[in-house]
């Protein structure tokens, strides 16, 4: 297949494509000889601008507005306490207070203050069962499935840039024990951690460095089990493992992992959207290990829809002259998929949805791959200018968004049957059917 990566070890990642050169992907080259899934009735069409005005560029310098709109507060609504309250002081013209950057020099001094030694004893053993288990794979060469690679899409970059990194900052600890090392690489990526994820950062190489290169978090971390595992893989949640687990390492000790890293970044700080994916990542490892109808899974889709509507992805409002980035698009897919996947879960099990779209206000996401997302403002405008008035890609490719819109409006549909199906009457009116 042309563009396919060779099989290597995971311990010793070849980087094809990176996270500055997203370009050396073939994306084209994974496209589904499905054929096209018909979808009728988009709830509304998608307006978009064919300007890149709300990037940030590629010098450092600072964009000009959001292109789309943060919530004011995580846990506030229109007509939540803060939202009055905010009103009540606009209008008695009482001065708000700016709200400082999230990196400034003070969270910086305090993140820099921490050591291993002196955090919880659960804490720290935590962190070490993660950290020796994803060491125990690159020391024992772990190799990818022949023709199994997931060779597209930013967690992929992602991935191969973490494997490296934590190649990288064990060097210096060859001469020290492993656990000297292995605290000294915890203590680094709490400190990291610590840092306010910057959810709403319009450039796509910003955003992505984040988590990757040298401020690896434990998020950072939490992405390699379910990547290892084939979950991040959009198009077929279900295939073989990428990897032949070995080394006392197994699909259940990889959920464990990846629930440890979710635990750790609760730990040091507020929730963001890259957390938000990594617990839906751990409800899909629940229902393949488990099944969709035990308490843990349910259990664990409860808690990704808590964060969800915590961060407000269910509310995400656009801009007349919205402008899609790499940040902004992953806000509204990852709010797409925990959508989806509540609507299955409700019609599998019979159990009431957790969420509905009465309650919805985010937009579809639009049909433009990562690799574009990623790339300057002329590769973006040149994706823009290929959607049709709702958003679809008109070059007839299958990209997983695509499959995640299609989803998307699938489950929209499934949600007004099962409204009908879960309502009180027992004979609804013909006009509420309607």
């Amino acid at each position: 297949m042309a563009g396919q990566l060779p099989a290597t070890p995971v311990g010793s990642v070849s980087l094809h494509a990176t996270i500055d050169n997203p370009s050396a992907v073939d994306v084209h080259a994974v496209e589904t000889t499905a054929s096209a899934i018909a979808v009728s009735r988009p709830e509304s069409p998608v307006t978009v601008a064919n300007d890149a005005e709300g990037l940030t560029k590629d010098d450092g310098s600072e964009s000009v507005e959001f292109n789309y709109l943060p919530p004011r507060s995580s846990a506030s609504g229109f007509y939540s306490h803060n939202a009055a309250l905010e009103e009540i002081r606009t209008n008695l013209l009482f001065p708000v207070a700016e709200q400082s950057p999230q990196n400034d020099g003070n969270n910086s001094q305090e993140s820099s203050s921490v050591r291993f030694n002196q955090l919880p004893t659960v804490v720290r053993e935590k962190s070490l069962f993660v950290l020796k288990t994803v060491f125990n794979l690159i020391d024992s060469q772990v190799v990818e499935r022949a023709g199994q690679q997931c060779t597209y899409g930013w967690v992929h970059l992602a991935v191969q840039d973490i494997f490296q990194s934590l190649q990288n900052l064990m060097r210096p600890f060859k001469n020290v024990s492993k656990q000297q090392g292995l605290e000294h690489i915890a203590e680094r990526i709490f400190r990291a951690t610590q840092k306010p994820f910057q959810d709403h950062e319009l450039n796509a190489r910003k955003w992505l460095h984040q988590f990757c290169g040298a401020n690896l978090r434990w998020e950072s971390l939490g992405l390699i089990w379910p990547y290892l595992e084939r979950i991040t893989d959009p198009v077929d949640y279900f295939s073989k493992p990428l990897i032949k687990w070995t080394a006392g390492v197994t699909s259940d000790v990889a959920r464990t992992c990846l629930d440890y890293c979710i635990q750790l970044a609760k730990f040091c700080g507020e929730p963001h959207n890259l957390l938000l994916h990594l617990c839906w990542y751990r409800t899909i490892m629940d229902s393949v290990l488990e099944g969709d109808g035990t308490m843990s899974t349910f259990a664990s889709h409860g808690q990704c829809i808590t964060m969800m509507i915590f961060l407000r992805a269910h509310a995400v409002g656009l801009q007349p002259s919205y402008t899609p980035s790499l940040s902004s698009e992953f806000r509204m897919r990852i709010f797409a998929t925990i959508f989806v996947c509540d609507k299955l879960d409700a019609t599998f099990t019979g159990r009431p949805p957790l969420i509905g779209r009465r309650f919805v206000s985010t937009p579809i996401p639009l049909d433009i791959r990562d690799e574009e997302l990623m790339g300057d403002e002329k590769t973006i405008s040149k994706a823009i200018d290929s959607l049709d008035p709702q958003g679809w890609n008109t070059g007839g490719f299958i990209f997983p968004v695509t499959v995640l819109r299609a989803r998307y409006l699938i489950a929209l549909i499934r949600d007004e049957i099962i409204e009908v199906a879960h309502n009180n009457s027992t004979q609804p009116s013909r006009e509420y059917l309607l």
